[in-house]
């Protein structure tokens, strides 16, 4: 199943698929920094093309996603809730950091 269709971006991008139909399948071209968090007015309301979404899981302001000299970047903004983070690519269960983790593309 193709979740988008038309020609692959010319931008990297963050593909987010849900385990269990909590959200429309997300596909967030990282040409700038992305944020990723809940929905909290009419700027913020989800699409497949953005990184907010409709429910408490998440802070406001989760995290921000971005790429840099060919590297992608994640940074936690703050958070309470850790899950969406964690599972991404932060070191240690709870850990409370305002650093940018980093991978290579």
């Amino acid at each position: 199943m193709t979740a988008f269709a038309g020609s692959p971006p010319n931008y990297p991008a963050l593909v987010l698929y849900p385990l269990n139909d909590t959200f429309q399948a997300k596909n967030i071209l990282l040409h700038q920094r992305a944020k990723i968090g809940r929905q909290s007015n009419a700027k913020t309301i989800p699409t497949e093309r953005n990184g907010y979404f409709d429910t408490k899981v998440i802070s406001r302001q989760h995290a921000e996603v971005w790429v840099e000299d060919g590297k992608v970047s994640l940074m936690p903004l703050g958070s309470t809730s850790v899950s969406l983070t964690l599972l991404l690519l932060l070191p240690r269960f709870g850990s409370k950091t305002s650093r940018a983790v980093t991978a290579r593309m």
